[in-house]
Formats: structure tokens, C-alpha cells, sequence
């Protein structure tokens, strides 16, 4: 009986071991509310982004548009 009951000590000291080990696990694991906040700002900014560019763009093509107007009137009469 005494050998059965260290064996079962012993089960258990493993299991112990193993379940901290789960837990360190577990504590690196990053919280998902956290992550689904950090993934809605993250395409936030990729929508922010997306829009300045599209506008940078805008404004290029106006000022292109813009210095072909004056060539063509600077070259005029």
C-alpha cells in the first residue's frame, strides 16, 4: 500500500509540474479582447490610410492638370 500511495505522489508532483507549465503557457497568450481592439484600430488606420493616399493622389492629378493649364496659356500670343 505504501509504495501505491508514493506512486500517486508522485503522479501527482508530475501533474502539478505539468499544469504550471500550462499555466506559463497560458500567460503568454495574449487576452482576445485585446487583440480584437488592437485588429479594429489596425484597420481603422488601414482605412485612414487608404483615404490619404487616395486624396495625395487627387491633389497630384490637380496640380498636374493645373501646371498643364498654365503652359498652355503661358505659351500662348
Amino acid at each position: 500500500m505504501n509504495v501505491r500511495i508514493v506512486s500517486l505522489e508522485e503522479q501527482l508532483k508530475v501533474k502539478d509540474k505539468h499544469l504550471e507549465t500550462l499555466k506559463k503557457e497560458l500567460e503568454k497568450v495574449p487576452d482576445p479582447l485585446e487583440l480584437a481592439d488592437i485588429k479594429a484600430r489596425f484597420e481603422e488606420r488601414q482605412t485612414l490610410l487608404e483615404e490619404k493616399d487616395k486624396r495625395i493622389n487627387s491633389l497630384t492629378r490637380e496640380v498636374e492638370n493645373l501646371n498643364k493649364e498654365v503652359e498652355s496659356t503661358g505659351s500662348g500670343p
